[in-house]
């Protein structure tokens, strides 16, 4: 998408994420936007790739990973009974195969070290994910297990600017992304999850 185009308003935006290394950030931009453009060339809609070296935190074993590409969506080392995306890509459409690739390319290049490069962090589970959703492009960091700290942050991603920090993700998206509409924000008289959990033990 470009800059001008119509976002979603009434938003949470808890930023802003400031770059540390900017040399590696240009790194992760240009592998993200590169990534939105084939997604977007596929003309499906919603899709969404993403992976993870630890969905969860008791299960150590396995580097996750997820592709929505219209009506397809599975994963590896799932928790749904019967789902395995090595085995039900091998029958997808073109479309979703072209996702899966797209996102092997992701993992390859090593787009979640340079993101914790990019703003010096620590991902040591959080789920990266690139989404196309209703023609729009966005980087979503999802904190998997929930810290007080951690919130599911979403970056717009740009063809003619640098990606940026926009607002704040409604829900998990390593749950969301098997949603009818997998991206939605949280308002900007929302909590988000983990403060709404403070609240409740307090």
């Amino acid at each position: 998408m470009k800059l001008g185009t119509v976002l979603p308003d009434g938003v949470l935006r808890l930023g802003p994420w400031e770059v540390k290394d900017h040399p590696a950030f240009l790194r992760l931009d240009g592998l993200v936007r590169e990534a939105a453009s084939q997604l977007v060339a596929l003309r499906q809609d919603p899709i969404a790739v993403a992976s993870s070296p630890n969905r969860f935190d008791d299960a150590h074993t396995y580097d996750w990973r997820a592709v929505r590409c219209g009506d397809f969506i599975s994963e590896n080392g799932s928790y749904y009974p019967g789902v395995d995306l090595d085995r039900d890509i091998a029958t997808a459409s073109r479309q979703a195969k072209t996702a899966y690739a797209v996102l092997r390319a992701l993992d390859a290049a090593g787009w979640r070290d340079l993101f914790a490069k990019a703003f010096d962090i620590r991902m040591p589970d959080q789920t990266l994910s690139v989404v196309v959703q209703n023609g729009l492009t966005w980087l979503v960091l999802s904190a998997n297990n929930v810290t007080e700290d951690e919130c599911d942050p979403v970056f717009a991603i740009w063809e003619d600017a640098e990606m940026s920090y926009f607002a704040e993700a409604k829900e998990r998206f390593d749950w969301a992304i098997r949603n009818p509409v997998p991206l939605e924000f949280l308002g900007e008289n929302d909590k988000p999850s983990w403060r709404q959990a403070m609240d409740w033990q307090d």
